[in-house]
């Protein structure tokens, strides 16, 4: 009796999977003294997909933090932290550095942990973006399942870089219809290459608990231009959806 239930476990887990949490608190200094106002992203290594974002949040006047984020994997996630800063040796250089600090998995569903102070005066050899301009998109429009609005449906704008991790420029939340409002800033030297992202279960395999991540990438014209409307986003034409995260 023991072995089905068993089994009917593991089945019930592979299809849902379950949620698994980081939550970390900390400090980010530039030669040990503490960087106030300071933007930090949670992110979650995707290795198939864009990487996920799970939350952000901003130190306070001492440089300090706490942040939480969960995903609902099947597999163990991979956290990271990453911020950007003009903490480096460089003076009297205007230089914007991506800072990446991989959380350790050990850390993952153990409550709040913490990570110390995170030193950021000590980068080697950073790539740094120099005489960058804050590029603006504010979009809106509608995500449809089969022509109908989907409400409260999450919605992350991203800035794709060649090199490195991609950027986090904003989030929003669709309406009872499905509407939506998003907006994000990011600094580069070249255009941004922006995207939207969401997680849905609007698919053609009836009686089937599968979310699938939808990427859109947005036109470079939109950028800069005031609101641009993208429209009704249907999400029920996607083909063949190659990864189900369940």
């Amino acid at each position: 009796m023991l072995l089905p239930i068993y089994l009917l476990f593991l089945k019930i887990s592979f299809i849902f999977g379950y949620i698994q949490y980081i939550n970390v608190t900390g400090q980010y200094v530039c030669n040990k003294i503490g960087l106030p106002n300071l933007r930090i992203d949670l992110m979650e290594r995707d290795m198939l997909m864009n990487d996920d974002h799970l939350n952000y949040t901003t130190t306070n006047s001492q440089g300090y933090f706490t942040i939480y984020g969960e995903e609902d994997e099947f597999f163990g996630i991979t956290p990271y932290l990453i911020v950007q800063h003009q903490c480096n040796k460089r003076e009297h250089r205007n230089c914007s550095i991506k800072n990446v600090n991989w959380i350790d998995t050990d850390l993952v569903n153990k409550g709040l942990s913490n990570v110390d102070q995170i030193e950021l005066f000590d980068d080697k050899n950073p790539i740094c973006f120099i005489y960058g301009n804050s590029q603006i998109l504010t979009l809106k429009g509608q995500y449809v399942c089969e022509s109908q609005g989907i409400p409260n449906l999450r919605i992350d704008l991203m800035d794709h870089y060649s090199i490195l991790n991609d950027s986090h420029m904003g989030n929003a939340t669709t309406d009872e219809h499905g509407f939506f409002t998003i907006s994000g800033s990011d600094n580069d030297f070249l255009n941004i290459n922006p995207y939207l992202v969401v997680e849905h279960q609007c698919n053609k395999r009836k009686n089937r608990n599968c979310r699938i991540k939808k990427v859109d990438w947005i036109d470079g014209k939109h950028i800069g231009v005031g609101v641009a409307d993208v429209g009704q986003i249907e999400l029920f034409s996607v083909k063949n959806p190659s990864i189900c995260w369940y």
